[in-house]
Formats: structure tokens, C-alpha cells, sequence
């Protein structure tokens, strides 16, 4: 993971992100934890493309390493609530 991407997934804390992984996962994800120690970030999922990797699972919380991330994009508020299908007022 390059240092744009740490400092996107920093901002993005408490709100959410879109994040490329090395195996082709497209996440939207609430930005739990950045844990810049052990290199890894926490994440509540929103939304996948690779939906059958979280079937059966009963967490709601997941581990992504650092090395697996290739891009990450902050979402903005607005855009997220858009994306959810939640109208503004």
C-alpha cells in the first residue's frame, strides 16, 4: 500500500472508504481501525462484489492487511448516503 492510500484510509476513519484489494475485491467500508503497528485495518462492511467470501459469516466486522490493499478512495457523506439509497432532505 502506497503512503496515499495510508493517509486516505486516516481520513476516512469513522466514516467509510472504498477499497481494491489484491484479489480484485471492490469494499465499501466503515473505517473502524487503521492499526499503522501490525499493518492492518478493521473494517464493517457495507458492500462487496465478492459477496460469497463473507456467506456463513457471522461477524460484522472484518481484517484487511495492508500489503492486500491497492487503492483506496474516501467516501464523502453525501456521496455514501447517496450510494445506499438514502435521500437528503
Amino acid at each position: 500500500m502506497r503512503p496515499e492510500e495510508l493517509k486516505a484510509l486516516n481520513r476516512a476513519l469513522g466514516g467509510q472508504a472504498r477499497i481494491l484489494t489484491r484479489r480484485g475485491e471492490v469494499l465499501i467500508a466503515t473505517i473502524l481501525l487503521v492499526d499503522e503497528e501490525f499493518g492492518d485495518v478493521l473494517y464493517g462492511l457495507v458492500s462487496t462484489n465478492q459477496p460469497e467470501r463473507y456467506s456463513g459469516r457471522e461477524k460484522n466486522s472484518f481484517c484487511v492487511p495492508f500489503e492486500d490493499i491497492v487503492a483506496v478512495e474516501e467516501l464523502e457523506q453525501a456521496a455514501t448516503a447517496k450510494s445506499l439509497g438514502v435521500k437528503n432532505k
